[in-house]
């Protein structure tokens, strides 16, 4: 295993943030592109776009169909050509607010101050042509705009949907779901519990929302007892934060990477992957596995970011994948402590195959069909020790396991493997190389990259390509 470092050491010049040397890491990924095997400098800077009155931008998404930029900030939302020039600049905030009002009205007697409304959502619509944009107002409240022209507010969902403040996390993202899939698209979201309000109770750690007009953003599939959602019981919600820091859909399924403890008893952090399948009404198929990524006894256990895209050919041939196949990219940090969720000055980072995590969470859900182990995540559902299932089938395929599983209602809610015997030589194989210019990503952007106090985005359109930082919006185009 190679690791791919990012440390700070005192200089007597300059001394680069642990967040600038993430940035610098992900931004030479960036360059690693098909159409610039040479790295960019200033000169190929085309435009800069920046608002002296922005506090912080938060999240860009481009429209891979125009070439439109759009940039969520706090208190402000714009709308940018793709030379960066200003088309529309909304103001969002701040106004008067409070956690006591709910997402329809704020009553007379209760008192409000003037609170910022942080973007924590940006998501585009393509089938639908719209532009979903959440702010932390309003216990998290979304609008639906026209992507031609933001200031344009199609509709105003007056549902908790995201996180009501400016730290906690939130990831968004539109994939295949429930009740048609690949048909019916579904807008999937973590959101990180913050306890300061009332309402909160009924936002979900993890849904699957519905897209459709009369509908737009409830809770796609909702049963008595079950539906397109997951939350942490009332006993562990407070002291068991769970934080959400990507998320991404490959081969039918659904996907989070989160930071969290190892379990309810033990302050270790770890980072986890969540999966849930696209055509699981009812969540029954939601799954935890820690992912691991460690270099010479170094345990990277806090992923800070990530993406998931096409390898080209070399590093697909090294991975033993086509160059067609999913790859994750993830950068990873150490803890500052034993029990601390604070990133140390050092980072890594891991490659990993889709193919493999796959492998993953199929060997460990036919472990527990097989009696081994336990089911049930403590802080989601009380666990059980794993109970030996006949699968009665005429095919062997993996959809045939999944719904077998849902016909005996197994609640997999996630694989203990708290009590095997070395149960970090079990997690993913974090396989940690250089990422050498011959080890060409095609395509590669980055998007929701947040560490509670700053904004990163990247992506690319035609031969251009676009980054955000915290307060201004570059492009610069590839070199041939």
């Amino acid at each position: 295993m190679l690791v791919f470092p990012c440390s700070s050491e005192p200089s007597t010049t300059t001394m680069l943030s642990h967040q600038q040397q993430l940035r610098l890491l992900l931004s030479i990924l960036v360059l690693l592109s098909p159409r610039l095997p040479v790295r960019s400098t200033p000169a190929d800077i085309v435009q800069r776009f920046h608002d002296p009155e922005v506090k912080r931008m938060n999240h860009l998404v481009v429209d891979k169909n125009t070439g439109r930029v759009y940039v969520g900030a706090v208190n402000r939302l714009y709308q940018l050509s793709p030379d960066l020039s200003l088309v529309v600049k909304e103001v969002t905030g701040p106004k008067g607010d409070s956690t006591a009002c709910s997402m329809i009205d704020c009553p007379r007697e209760t008192p409000t101050r003037l609170v910022d409304n942080v973007n924590k959502a940006l998501v585009i619509d393509y089938t639908t042509t719209r532009l979903i944009s959440c702010g932390s107002l309003s216990q998290g409240t979304c609008r639906v705009r026209n992507l031609h022209n933001i200031s344009d507010v199609v509709q105003e969902v007056k549902e908790a949907v995201v996180a009501n403040n400016a730290t906690a996390s939130t990831v968004a993202f539109i994939a295949p779901g429930p009740p048609n899939p690949p048909v019916s698209q579904v807008m999937y979201v973590g959101v990180t519990f913050t306890g300061n309000s009332p309402y909160r109770s009924e936002v979900p750690a993890v849904s699957s929302r519905s897209l459709d007009k009369d509908r737009m953003l409830n809770i796609a599939e909702a049963a008595v007892t079950t539906g397109t959602r997951m939350y942490v019981n009332s006993l562990s919600r407070e002291r068991y934060p769970i934080n959400y820091v990507y998320g991404f859909s490959s081969g039918g399924f659904s996907y989070f990477m989160t930071t969290q403890m190892k379990n309810t008893d033990t302050a270790v952090f770890i980072s986890k992957l969540v999966r849930v399948c696209h055509d699981d009404e009812h969540y029954y198929s939601y799954t935890e596995i820690p992912i691991n990524c460690t270099n010479d006894g170094t345990y990277y256990n806090l992923v800070q970011a990530a993406y998931v895209g096409k390898a080209g050919s070399v590093l697909a041939g090294d991975l033993g994948i086509t160059a067609q196949d999913d790859v994750l990219f993830a950068v990873f940090s150490e803890s500052n402590s034993t029990n601390s969720d604070v990133p140390k000055n050092h980072s890594a980072l891991c490659v990993y195959s889709l193919k493999a995590i796959r492998r993953k969470f199929m060997t460990n859900i036919q472990k527990c069909f097989s009696g081994e182990g336990h089911r049930g995540l403590e802080y989601i559902s009380p666990s059980h020790k794993c109970i030996l299932t006949v699968v009665v089938s005429k095919a062997s395929s993996r959809r045939s396991l999944r719904a077998s599983s849902f016909r005996t209602r197994l609640e997999n809610r996630g694989l203990n493997q708290e009590k095997e015997k070395n149960p970090l030589e079990k997690l993913l194989d974090a396989r940690l190389r250089w990422i050498y210019s011959r080890y060409f990503i095609s395509s590669f952007s980055l998007t929701n990259f947040r560490d509670g106090k700053k904004g990163f985005a990247s992506h690319e359109y035609g031969s251009m390509s676009f980054f955000a930082t915290d307060t201004q919006v570059v492009s610069w185009r590839h070199k041939a």
